[in-house]
């Protein structure tokens, strides 16, 4: 799961998408929208099925100002498996739990979790739009569609490029499937798709989705 988070937090970044070569005009046309404006409330929903579980969660970024003064929230809520020994060195999987986190920033007073103490020294969890998160360069993806009726782009990640697109801390060993969606101007969304070996015994694998939608309007936020 902590590899899906930080998954999250990139998806929550405004991203560069770098591409040469005629089969690769939909990559450029996803980089120009990326860069040409940032995203003022990012969703994203997950649902990793992991044998008889379905383990799903929330990430909500919102960003916009108060009174002229940059603010920022970060909301997640998200489904765990507890694992505890079984005697043999092994462990077994138990019912979900909720892990639930709400971060809030403002340029005066800083930064503060689940509506704590204000940490005066605290920075802007939120993406710039300078922020580059992944790489999808032409060399490293595959399969690259461009369905102009629908607007939508999906291409492959094949496993062996996964680490040097998405990252070392967040790469899964497997192929990662990606839609991405648009108006013609800007990222309508962006699904990933991918299944890996489980570690535990009981359950073979774990498939894995990640959909995140974003939105470009100005957001109401309110921060006490």
């Amino acid at each position: 799961m902590k590899k899906i988070i930080a998954l999250i937090l990139v998806l929550a970044s405004s991203f560069a998408l770098f591409s040469c070569g005629e089969s690769t005009d939909a990559i450029k046309k996803v980089n120009k929208m990326y860069k040409a404006i940032l995203p003022t409330k990012i969703v994203t929903e997950t649902t990793q099925d992991i044998g008889p579980h379905v383990l799903t969660g929330e990430y909500v970024l919102t960003t916009g100002t108060i009174d002229g003064r940059a603010v920022s929230t970060l909301y997640y809520n998200y489904q765990k498996l507890r694992s505890i020994p079984d005697g043999a060195g092994d462990t077994e999987e138990l019912p979900w739990e909720n892990v639930i986190l709400t971060k809030e920033y403002h340029a005066d007073k800083g930064v503060r979790e689940n509506g704590g103490k204000w940490q005066s020294d605290g920075y802007d969890f939120a993406p710039t739009i300078d922020d580059i998160a992944f790489k999808f360069e032409a060399k490293r993806v595959t399969d690259v569609v461009n369905d102009e009726a629908t607007k939508t782009i999906t291409f492959t990640v094949p496993m062996d490029n996964t680490v040097k697109v998405f990252g070392e801390d967040m790469a899964p060993a497997a192929d990662v499937a990606v839609t991405i969606t648009h108006d013609g101007a800007a990222i309508m969304s962006m699904t990933m798709s991918y299944t890996v070996p489980n570690p535990n015994k009981n359950y073979s694998k774990i498939v894995t989705t990640i959909k995140t939608l974003y939105y470009y309007e100005i957001q109401e936020i309110t921060i006490e």
